[in-house]
């Protein structure tokens, strides 16, 4: 636009290009919430000095604020007003920082209550109900991720309807099976601490072992059960109740009360009794299960772990295996130790929306069998268990197309092995 300017020696025209610039801000409150903005305007010219004197100078200025004015009386708000007859603000609290301070306590609350593993496990209960979640080739049973998780918390009622409270410990000394899967979940649901132990001990090692967790429910396989009775008798603490798992004679121990598994989960028939047990209150950093080392230097050391490690423990391997919802999993060592367990065992299978298949005992002929007849995609284990399935696939070869991956801990890989 044009504006007409006299000065004392005449008239003259001056043509000047103003640049305005609107800037909206949004805040919110303390609580995260919307609550309004705030409008700045700046305008400038493109010639400062005008060359037109201390006079000229200043009818441009106040040209400018007459222009910025009008604009923020026809857009409203009363700091704009403010803006427009100062110009830029200088104090934080004009610039509205104090509005959009961050705040980090939402995302802690969310963190420290809310980023679990069990969390992540209800998520594939729901988003990949009819899918696969874990297969026994032993009895041919299967469970939907559905069906695992109704299995879950009803084994989880069960423990609380024996006793068991939160932070309190169950022990559990089992084959890779699947009670053992569902322990390591219902334990965590009810707030417990999940303790698998290996089930090589020495009565006196699983003794110690349960002086030094003093669980409220000890879980066995029968086939054990000499060794559970006399670690019983050893240890001066005594659970309230030893869960029997299998077909046979469960060991016979004074004072303790004696239950089969399949008699332990809450009966989904029982009125006024909800399959699930009220969630505890638990932090993220609360203890979720405890690891025993194998005792080679001295007895078992405990090894305490929170659910934000089972979760960064299942990120891990997701993403290095790299593992997804389509896989089939087959670790071929013990689920009680932390390879067995959290590299391609029940943690991030469960965590991932993948399948488990759980492997009792290793024999390589059968797990050749169940990498051809179930489809399996990833094999783990230790070089001896590799050394041994090439062994037994040079005899008699198998349909191993399905395989992604062949994954070895422990120990450093062979070449014969890995050929």
């Amino acid at each position: 636009f044009g504006r007409r300017a006299s000065a004392a020696r005449g008239t003259r025209h001056v043509r000047l290009r103003v640049h305005l610039r609107l800037r909206v801000r949004t805040f919110t409150d303390a609580a995260g919430r919307f609550g309004g903005f705030v409008v700045a305007l700046d305008a400038g010219c493109s010639e400062p000095d005008l060359q037109a004197g201390a006079t000229g100078r200043r009818r441009v200025r106040h040209l400018l604020r007459r222009v910025a004015a009008g604009v923020v009386r026809r857009r409203g708000g009363a700091r704009c007003q403010r803006w427009a007859r100062h110009g830029r603000p200088t104090s934080a609290s004009e610039r509205g920082d104090s509005m959009t301070t961050y705040d980090a306590a939402a995302y802690r609350r969310y963190f420290e209550r809310e980023f679990t593993y069990l969390a992540g496990f209800r998520r594939n209960v729901h988003r990949y109900a009819d899918r696969a979640a874990m297969h026994d080739p032993v009895t041919g049973a299967s469970w939907t991720y559905a069906q695992l998780g109704t299995a879950v918390d009803r084994l989880a009622a069960g423990l609380v309807d024996a006793g068991v409270g939160v932070g309190d410990t169950v022990v559990y000394q089992l084959y890779n099976g699947p009670e053992f899967a569902q322990l390591y979940l219902a334990t965590q649901v009810c707030g417990a601490v999940g303790s698998p132990i290996n089930f090589r001990l020495a009565p006196g090692e699983t003794a110690y072992v349960l002086d030094d967790s003093r669980p409220v429910v000890f879980v066995y396989d029968v086939a054990f059960a000499e060794r559970v009775g006399a670690a019983l008798e050893l240890a001066e603490h005594r659970p309230s109740l030893a869960v029997a798992v299998g077909d046979g004679a469960p060991a016979a121990v004074r004072g303790v009360e004696t239950l089969h598994f399949s008699d332990l989960p809450r009966d989904a028939d029982a009125p006024d009794a909800p399959d699930a047990p009220d969630a505890p209150a638990r932090s993220s950093f609360d203890e979720t299960t405890r690891l025993y080392t194998s005792g080679t230097t001295g007895m078992p050391k405990g090894v305490p772990l929170n659910s934000v490690v089972e979760v960064l423990s299942a990120h891990d391997v997701i993403m290095h295996f790299p593992l997804c919802p389509e896989d089939r999993t087959l670790n071929m060592t013990p689920w009680f130790h932390r390879g067995g367990l959290y590299s391609g065992g029940p943690n991030p299978v469960f965590y991932v929306g993948a399948e488990c298949v759980p492997l009792r005992a290793f024999d390589p002929d059968v797990c050749l069998d169940y990498v051809e007849q179930r489809r399996l995609t990833y094999l783990i284990g230790a070089p001896t268990n590799l050394a041994m399935l090439a062994r037994a696939q040079r005899d008699r070869p198998r349909d191993l197309s399905s395989l992604q991956g062949i994954v070895t801990m422990g120990a450093p890989l062979e070449r014969e092995a890995c050929l």
